[in-house]
Parts: C-alpha cells; sequence; structure tokens
C-alpha cells in the first residue's frame, strides 16, 4: 500500500521503506533487467525473493545507486522507457506476495511486458 508516492511505502510485512517515487521516466538496459529478475523465476524461498526484488529496487532510484548496470545505457543495446513509479509498483507487487506461486506469476507478467511489443490497430501495419 502507497501512503505517499514521494516519500514512503508502507508494506504489509517490511513496514515503511523510504523511497523518492516520481513518473520521472526511467531508461532502463533491457538485457540487464531481464538477467536481474531470471534468479526471481528459480527462487524457493519467499522471503529471500522479497530481500532480491528489494535489492533490485534499491538499483532503480538512481544511476549512481544502480550496482547492477540496469540504467546503464549502451549505444547498441535495447532500452525501455517506463515510468520510475510504474516500475516500482510492479516490483512491489511481486515483494508483497502472500504466496510464491503469486509472486512467479507477477515477475513473469513483468517479464513479459518489458520484452514483448505491443502493438494495436494504431501502430499496426
Amino acid at each position: 500500500m502507497i501512503t505517499d508516492t514521494n516519500k514512503t511505502v508502507t508494506r504489509p510485512l517490511w513496514g515503511e521503506v523510504a523511497v523518492n517515487r516520481t513518473d520521472t521516466p526511467l531508461f532502463v538496459n533491457k538485457a540487464k533487467f531481464i538477467e536481474a529478475i531470471q534468479p526471481f523465476k528459480e527462487q524457493n524461498s519467499l522471503p529471500k525473493l522479497r530481500a532480491d526484488v528489494l535489492d533490485l529496487e534499491s538499483n532503480l532510484h538512481s544511476v549512481k545507486n544502480d550496482k547492477i548496470g540496469v540504467l546503464n545505457i549502451q549505444s547498441n543495446g535495447d532500452t525501455i522507457r517506463i515510468s520510475q513509479k510504474h516500475l516500482l509498483e510492479q516490483l512491489d507487487q511481486i515483494a508483497d506476495s502472500q504466496t510464491l506461486e503469486r509472486a512467479k506469476y507477477y515477475i513473469e507478467r513483468l517479464e513479459k511486458a518489458m520484452t514483448e511489443t505491443r502493438t494495436n490497430n494504431i501502430n499496426k501495419s
């Protein structure tokens, strides 16, 4: 549950976590992001999965906090533009899941959203 999108997030299992969430776009290195969430799908411990998700979230707050290169843009790399707030909400949903199966469902959904190109009647050719 988000109490204030710019200051704190209250999570039922973690208490208040200080964050800075804005609609500022993030430019995410798709390959690095997918690489970072792959281990989530093999995780067998919900508490460990939650800790891993929180660690990934900490890398998404700024380039200088990014220790795994998720925000490193490469000239020949595939980049995704996404709202910081939206991406962090998706990760929160994974971390706040009550079961490991549900968390893995959300991980699959996030991976699919990050890798597939959406089309509609306007941008179909």
